[in-house]
């Protein structure tokens, strides 16, 4: 099952509730999630070998880690295109794991993370790779006299 499959099926008044049950600090943010999940259930998707997989931090924490998996390698989604996202299935674990609504929510939390529509992710994005690139470099004193 891809996310856009999960998303298609899903009520968006019981996603809300969900997520404000689970995240009330996001209260602040809803309106603009609401706007997030109209956008991706208008958006196309295409085949994909990724898949989503949802996994507690650690033993110990409440707190959830949402990454992709391809070809065994683990990757960040949360700069990744939308129709990715919408592409990829769940993986199997996460299915059993999670319920629909809890898997949406990570998912739409994470999408969401560097904001609230692809143009500001993707400004986001170029951003973070330009202070990446342009790291001052430390040099030490030279000791010649």
């Amino acid at each position: 099952m891809t996310l856009k499959a999960l998303l298609s099926a899903s009520n968006y008044p019981q996603l809300e509730l969900s997520l404000l049950n689970a995240y009330p600090e996001t209260a602040s943010q809803i309106s603009a999630i609401k706007q997030v999940y109209k956008k991706l259930l208008e958006l196309p998707i295409h085949q994909s070998s990724m898949e989503i997989k949802i996994a507690a931090q650690t033993a110990h924490t409440l707190s959830l880690e949402v990454y992709g998996l391809d070809e065994g390698q683990e990757l960040d989604l949360s700069f990744a295109p939308w129709t990715d996202w919408l592409s990829a299935k769940i993986h199997p674990d996460t299915l059993q794991q999670y319920d629909d609504y809890s898997i949406i929510i990570h998912c739409l939390l994470n999408m969401c993370s560097h904001g609230f529509d692809e143009e500001e992710i993707a400004s986001a994005w170029h951003s973070y790779n330009k202070a990446q690139i342009f790291q001052p470099t430390v040099t030490s004193p030279s000791n010649s006299q």
